[in-house]
């Protein structure tokens, strides 16, 4: 189920920086591959509630990775507001 929600923060970060070429995709999967997860440079993701849920989802360990049930609970109220 961890690896479902690893799946679901790469998925994320496509959406939140849209990459336009293979080369923005390899530099926004490098920030997020390494020891500490960060925000892509020149990315305006900072502050951002999707943002921060992001990197929570592709935390290099899986136990530091929230469950589906965390993210219905936790994040989800907090994602609605912005529709």
């Amino acid at each position: 189920m961890k690896l479902d929600i690893y799946a679901i923060g790469i998925i994320l970060s496509d959406l939140l920086c849209n990459p336009d070429t293979g080369m923005e995709m390899m530099r926004i999967d490098e920030a997020l591959r390494c020891d500490k997860p960060k925000l892509p440079k020149g990315y305006k993701l900072e502050g951002l509630v999707e943002a921060e849920l992001m990197l929570l989802l592709v935390s290099p360990n899986p136990d530091e990775r929230p469950t589906i049930h965390e993210i219905k609970e936790n994040w989800l109220p907090k994602l609605l507001w912005l529709l």
